[in-house]
């Protein structure tokens, strides 16, 4: 060890090179006249900004080395900046951990590959590899270990290390296992820039929706997920709330962290808190140990918070704290934790009539409301159904083992007009139902359940939805029972209490109201 301290830096120094046990690996550099040349040889090619280009500007070959002995941070530090790299050294793991926080908070690790020693004061190497897996997973880290530490290596190869090099070092190998772990970086940007390159449209369930509200919605996700705004979306139940929010999650920087989920409605109040926020051993009856919160769980990723609306006044407070703070204190405990999550949040309640009848805050509203996104129920978007069906459909035949391959046009027409009060998870539920009591290869009509309203009531739901005028529900009501008839003039008429004749007439005077010039007739 001496002779690497007194020696190998100075070597490392005078040289473009590096030996070890006879072995010579040279860098060497183009002259400017030989660089000159090849440009002349070589036509001009458009430069094409793929992926791999741009994953090899973001790995930019930075190197940590954690090392509490000057001496090989000193030698590691010279023949690694004459290989390319960028080095930075740190005499204990501690110190580079809150350097990483800090990086981690503005956009992004800011070291490629990590060389650690397996002996340091405080945290050592092995701690070490299993701390810095849990804050980000593709930064590699190369154990430096003496040979009595082999095992104990190997041991933590299998807890996340990325390999190990005894000491003294074998320059060559130390130059092979650092370019396979800069390789290896490269792979998980090139992986997660990929993954974030897939569309929305296509992530979402698999399926892509054609209403214009929905693919509004889409542009929007797309739009958002980079940032790390707050988000509320709005909408009544089951029409895919938690779907967007996880959308926005996918299609974030913190994909690759968790996306935790809670509806606040379906825990009671007094669980709640500790569900949230943690507790300590003793902290309340039960509590046999200490435990993390969701916010903790969730902690460089997402949570979602469904149902906001119906959380407690009081949970509401602490919830601005963590907004204004980014600090949670678990139940029983005097310490506040940073923790670095982004929220999203989800109702099917008025929020802004919640606050006026001072069921909801105020302040807390306008915190979570930065980036509103409504979605409409599904009987204001039929363009979806079909789609939506045959993706549930696919789904629910491979999941129960069923050789069902389709709708007849008569069952997809039903599928449209059913009135679709429990929105999309309703359509799920349908569409396993029939597929499962289905008797042939395709979904006929007749498997298709109605559900328990009448068809009169489907009808009106179906016909004013949008609040329209006295004249436009008759108009649509006609149409709806021509339809449910096949346009069949005499059972529509029966239907409608009126004669033959006159169903005729009402549909001569709607088509004429429909001219512009025309006016109502009385």
């Amino acid at each position: 060890m001496d002779e690497v301290r007194q020696g190998a830096a100075g070597e490392a120094m005078r040289r473009r090179s590096f030996v070890h046990a006879g072995t010579e690996s040279s860098l060497e550099l183009a002259s400017p006249e030989e660089e000159a040349e090849e440009e002349e040889s070589e036509p001009a090619q458009p430069k094409k900004r793929n992926f791999q280009l741009i994953s090899q500007d973001s790995v930019q070959r930075r190197v940590a080395v954690i090392d509490d002995d000057e001496g090989i941070r000193l030698y590691l530090g010279e023949v690694l900046s004459q290989q390319g790299f960028t080095v930075q050294e740190f005499p204990n793991a501690e110190l580079f951990l809150m350097q990483l926080e800090r990086s981690l908070k503005t956009g992004g690790a800011a070291v490629d590959v990590v060389l650690c020693d397996v002996r340091l004061p405080g945290v050592d190497g092995l701690t070490f590899v299993t701390t810095l897996k849990e804050k980000t997973s593709d930064v590699p880290v190369i154990l430096m270990t003496a040979f009595a530490e082999v095992q104990a290596a190997v041991r933590a190869i299998r807890d996340g290390a990325y390999d190990y090099l005894e000491k003294p070092f074998d320059l060559s190998r130390l130059n092979s296992v650092l370019e396979n772990a800069i390789r290896f970086r490269r792979l998980c940007f090139e992986n997660k820039f990929l993954k974030n390159m897939i569309d929305p449209d296509i992530r979402l369930q698999g399926v892509q929706c054609l209403s214009p509200a929905m693919k509004a919605i889409y542009d929007l996700v797309k739009r958002v997920a980079p940032t790390e705004s707050s988000v509320l979306i709005s909408g009544e139940s089951g029409v895919g709330k938690e779907v967007i929010a996880r959308a926005i999650h996918d299609n974030s920087n913190r994909a690759d962290k968790p996306f935790i989920s809670i509806n606040c409605s379906a825990i009671p109040e007094s669980l709640l808190e500790s569900e949230l926020f943690g507790h300590t051993k003793g902290s309340f009856t039960g509590a046999t140990q200490h435990r993390k919160g969701l916010f903790e769980e969730a902690d460089g990723g997402t949570l979602f918070l469904d149902e906001i609306g119906d959380l407690h006044f009081s949970l509401q407070a602490k919830l601005l704290r963590v907004f204004q703070e980014q600090k949670i204190r678990a139940v029983g405990d005097n310490k506040f934790r940073s923790v670095n999550v982004r929220i999203i949040t989800a109702t099917h309640k008025n929020l802004t009539n919640e606050i006026k009848e001072g069921g909801f805050r105020e302040d807390l509203y306008y915190r979570l409301n930065v980036i509103p996104i409504h979605i409409p129920p599904l009987r204001q978007r039929k363009e979806d159904v079909v789609m939506l069906a045959k993706h549930f459909l696919e789904k629910s035949a491979s999941k129960n083992k069923v050789e069902v391959r389709g709708f007849t046009p008569a069952a997809l027409t039903k599928l449209v007009h059913l009135p679709w009060k429990g929105n999309v998870r309703e359509l799920q539920n349908v569409v396993e139902r029939s597929v499962i009591l289905s008797s042939g290869q395709l979904i006929d009509e007749m498997d298709i359940p109605t559900g328990e309203s009448s068809d009169a009531d489907d009808l009106i739901e179906e016909v004013s939805y949008d609040m329209p005028t006295l004249r436009d529900v008759e108009r649509r009501y006609i149409l709806s029972v021509l339809k449910k008839h096949n346009g069949k003039k005499d059972a529509a008429a029966k239907v409608l209490g009126m004669s033959r004749r006159t169903l005729y007439r009402k549909l001569t005077n709607q088509d004429e109201e429909q001219e512009p010039d025309q006016s109502p007739q009385a």
